[in-house]
């Protein structure tokens, strides 16, 4: 599933079950598992001859999903903000602070922070559908995934937390799901929405 999260195997190509246990050096089983859980997923297409491909990478579809997965983690954070302890406000600071500060990645960091200290098992579980998705999308064609939190933003995302302001928290990540909608939803110079 990395390969394909990580944009190494192309749209359309055929995966072949004995190359993978070969490659993998497991059993058929994992393997079936494995393709069954991308297809779940979406990442692959499994044809009604059994043959496997893997599936073109939409933008639209990603920045749906994300929309859905934003909305659910905007209205978390707003109300539960003020039940972070202190320890929950430095994971979700280190978090920010991390090295992959792309927006998708770094909701995904306050969705698992969120789970944790809710435990919102549906949160989860989209976030879970969504990562792999926006992980093959920022792989394939990064243009897409502009949204660097940096300048002011992430201060003040950083100082929401902090205060446990859970209406500023849902503000901003509204907003960044906006932003991230509108440019998977924007036409570009060799896009139509699939990549």
């Amino acid at each position: 599933m990395e390969a394909v999260e990580a944009g190494s195997l192309e749209p359309g190509e055929t995966l072949v079950e004995s190359e993978l246990v070969q490659w993998a050096g497991v059993s058929r089983q994992p393997i079936r598992e494995a393709l069954s859980r991308m297809e779940d997923l979406g990442l692959v297409i499994v044809s009604p001859q059994r043959s496997t491909v893997i599936a073109p990478i939409d933008a639209v579809d990603v920045a749906n999903r994300f929309e859905a997965f934003g909305v659910l983690l905007a209205a978390t954070l707003r109300d539960g903000a003020e039940l972070f302890s202190d320890e929950d406000i430095a994971t979700i600071a280190a978090t920010l602070g991390g090295t992959d500060r792309v927006w998708p990645f770094a909701a995904g960091g306050l969705a698992d922070e969120a789970f944790a200290r809710f435990g919102n098992v549906v949160l989860a579980q989209m976030w879970e559908s969504t990562r792999p998705h926006a992980r093959r999308l920022r792989a394939v064609s990064p243009d897409l995934l502009p949204l660097e939190l940096g300048g002011l933003e992430l201060p003040l995302l950083r100082d929401a937390v902090g205060q446990r302001d859970g209406l500023a928290m849902h503000q901003l990540v509204l907003t960044w799901t906006n932003r991230f909608i509108e440019a998977a939803h924007t036409p570009g110079p060799e896009r139509d929405g699939t990549v």
